[in-house]
């Protein structure tokens, strides 16, 4: 998202909010005016208006209600007074809200809108633009329009889906045409080695993903919810984990340190009930090979089996098909990896919650009615305190069952340079690879 498109305001490296393509903005009670800088293009070269900010952000919220509806509950409408204003009108005050930090999302990027409301990512705001794309490639081009354009940056990016048949974590052992893979701590110790004897650069973050049970469509229901309360409660972390290393037990979906981590949160100590129906009827796992090692589904086999008595049947699955078939929900519960960003715990609410499929499932309500209520309280500290109370009361329901956390880390050929990729951030930022003796 970010390399198509450049958002509005955006974080700077100690986490405060700085221009994109605005140069400065006035908060007022009700209002938020953003001033554009001066001669911004669009990759083609055309002039980029204010008044094409306001419509990317207007087709947005009527073509993706549920990924912008945190901004439709706040905005009462976006106008473009002149061609470098961009007025965004609110119900309540912007600051309470935090509108300028939500502004920094990926998905209020500014994007370019043809005249019959589709994409036109062949003219970017952002560093990038597509040039071309199949079913298997993308192809991104330098954007030397962009307003941060950087002489160093690459003037060309290619990016392939692994073949089916192809480990993600071995693919560099197995296909010279990749210099970059992205996986996570739980990667084989041998392989690690050989890696690092091979002289490959390792790059390491720390912990920044949650390894969790979500339920599948099928079962957001009563006996949904009880089932990940007894799972909460009597599957073993110790035959989940066996063999592994690289985690870091927890019972939350945030790890000490983050905004949203809940320090007076405390299991419930309720004895939970396995619903019948499981007794006697395997549970149907998704998952992803890219996600779950080989040695990792089988302590889950394990666990789930010790748990509930009986073996589990799993549904191995493609990453790229991995929103079509949440959707779908013909499964019981999915496990998986969920990478955790923390500048912006308003985002990651709507994320969780009002994200489709959500990653929290809706349950009652109640949590929902909760988290709308929390985003009208204007002091932040007080909002953030509710938003770990949803979070924490989002577990104990059986909503979401969060198993350990992990770090992401990335390999890349001996040719790569990590050193300017700073580990306080939340994603690895490729455009701070370099490749070594070289601009």
């Amino acid at each position: 998202s970010y390399a198509l498109a450049t958002t509005l305001v955006r974080w700077d490296t100690n986490k405060q909010i700085t221009s994109g393509l605005a140069e400065s903005w006035e908060v007022k009670p009700k209002e938020l005016k953003l001033v554009l800088k001066t001669g911004l293009k669009w990759s083609n070269g055309a002039q980029l208006t204010a008044t094409e900010v306001a419509k990317s952000f207007r087709r947005g919220m009527s073509a993706h209600p549920k990924d912008f509806r945190s901004l439709i509950a706040l905005v009462e409408g976006i106008e473009s007074p002149n061609a470098t204003t961009v007025l965004f009108r609110t119900k309540e005050s912007p600051a309470s809200q935090s509108l300028l930090e939500k502004l920094t999302e990926p998905n209020y990027g500014v994007l370019r809108i043809k005249e019959d409301g589709s994409l036109d990512l062949a003219a970017s705001s952002g560093p990038f633009y597509l040039a071309s794309r199949d079913n298997s490639s993308l192809t991104l081009l330098r954007n030397t329009h962009w307003a941060y354009s950087d002489s160093k940056m690459a003037t060309k990016v290619e990016i392939r889906r692994a073949e089916k048949d192809f480990d993600s974590q071995t693919i560099l052992k197995v296909d010279s045409w990749p210099n970059f893979i992205e996986t996570s701590s739980l990667l084989n110790g041998e392989l690690l080695n050989e890696y690092e004897k091979k002289g490959y650069e390792i790059w390491k973050r720390p912990l920044d993903k949650v390894f969790l049970a979500r339920l599948g469509k099928r079962l957001e229901n009563s006996d949904g919810y009880g089932l990940l309360r007894f799972l909460n409660r009597k599957l073993s972390k110790e035959i989940l984990t066996a063999r592994l290393s690289g985690f870091s037990l927890g019972d939350q979906l945030f790890p000490k340190g983050y905004q949203l981590f809940d320090p007076e949160f405390k299991p419930s100590a309720a004895e939970s009930v396995l619903p019948p129906r499981f007794k006697t009827v395997p549970l149907v796992i998704m998952l992803s090979r890219a996600r779950v090692s080989a040695d990792l589904q089988k302590n889950i086999a394990k666990a789930i089996e010790v748990a509930v008595g009986i073996a589990p049947t799993f549904v191995e699955i493609d990453m790229s098909d991995y929103v079509r078939l949440r959707k779908d929900g013909n499964f019981d519960l999915y496990l998986g990896t969920l990478g955790l960003a923390d500048p912006d715990p308003e985002g990651v609410m709507s994320y969780y919650f009002d994200n489709d499929p959500p990653v929290v499932p809706k349950g009652d309500g109640s949590l929902l009615r909760k988290l709308d209520g929390a985003r009208r309280i204007a002091d932040r500290n007080t909002r953030i305190t509710e938003f770990r109370k949803i979070l924490s009361a989002s577990v104990s329901s059986g909503y979401v069952l969060p198993l350990f956390h992990l770090s992401t880390i990335g390999i890349g050929r001996e040719y790569l340079d990590f050193r300017a990729v700073p580990t306080s951030e939340e994603s690895l930022t490729l455009s701070k690879i370099r490749f070594k003796g070289r601009e």
